[in-house]
């Protein structure tokens, strides 16, 4: 009897070792329960089965995951906004750049006559009386034995500083010895050689003479002196001294003018004018009109 037992039992131990073994295993996060797998209520979380002994391990493995926030395109919008470029393709303000230079000041400086008065220190004509006539006329208008080269012999800056008078003007000495002429004399010009054929220089109004100082390098000299080249060409007037014998002593001599004929504008300031037969040599300082 014992033993019938211990073989049903065996038999039956078998049958279900087959049944067992048959059956697939659960999946993970429920337990067999017979040949059911049900939840683990020990696994929180653990996959929702249902009861009816179907495997829902299939489901839970296969369902699509939720990738909606991976496959979602992303909001590019800020990033594919236009940037803001105004601040640069806003044109540069270049009113300072493009405004015309001011340049009243340089082109006035550079048109504006110059002052030849405060440039070369010496006025271009006389203004005021008294002025020296050697300031604007020269000595270059030859006469008689003159007009022959090396007739007259002219020495400048010849009183070696000691100065006649009021010192105006130019100290020379002149020397002429008689030739076929006979006589001889120099002309203070305005301009240079002018007789006439070119204007004369203006004048102030209201002279009455002129002045200078003379003598004589020997002493004996007989000399005259001048004022304006006759002819209507010229100054239409012709002031003379008398003749003068000069002495080694400087002198100042006069020649009167005309004031009711004098030109406003001067050919011949001065002159000189000697027929001494033994030919003359002497110094004329200080001209002067009055």
């Amino acid at each position: 009897m014992h033993r019938r037992l211990l073989l049903v039992s065996a038999l039956l131990l078998a049958a279900c070792a087959r049944e067992v073994g048959d059956t697939p295993p659960c999946a993970a996060g429920t337990i067999r329960s017979g040949l059911d797998c049900l939840p683990d209520p020990n696994d929180t979380g653990a996959a929702d089965t249902t009861a009816d002994g179907g495997d829902d391990t299939a489901t839970a493995d296969t369902e699509p995951a939720d990738t909606a926030a991976d496959t979602e395109p992303a909001d590019t919008t800020a990033d594919t906004e236009p940037a803001d470029t105004a601040a640069d393709t806003d044109p540069a303000d270049t009113a300072l750049d493009t405004e015309p230079t001011d340049t009243t000041a340089d082109t006035a400086v550079d048109t504006e006559p110059v002052d030849t008065t405060v440039d070369t220190g010496v006025a271009t004509r006389p203004t005021t009386l008294p002025f020296a006539v050697d300031s604007f006329w020269v000595p270059s208008g030859f006469m008689g034995d003159g007009e022959t080269p090396g007739g007259i012999a002219v020495t400048e800056d010849a009183c070696n500083g000691a100065r006649a008078g009021e010192g105006q003007g130019a100290c020379r000495q002149f020397t002429w010895r008689p030739g076929r002429v006979g006589w001889a004399g120099v002309f203070w010009q305005y301009p240079e050689a002018n007789w006439g054929t070119l204007p004369g220089l203006a004048i102030p109004a209201g002279a009455t003479e002129v002045t200078l100082w003379a003598w004589g390098a020997a002493g004996g000299e007989e000399v005259k002196f001048l004022a304006g080249i006759g002819g209507a060409v010229a100054d239409g007037f012709a002031a003379e001294s008398a003749v003068f014998t000069l002495t080694t002593t400087p002198t100042q001599y006069r020649v009167a003018l005309p004031t009711a004929t004098l030109p406003s504008e001067l050919v011949g300031a001065f002159g000189w004018v000697s027929g001494d037969t033994g030919g003359a040599s002497f110094f004329v300082d200080d001209i002067q009109w009055r």
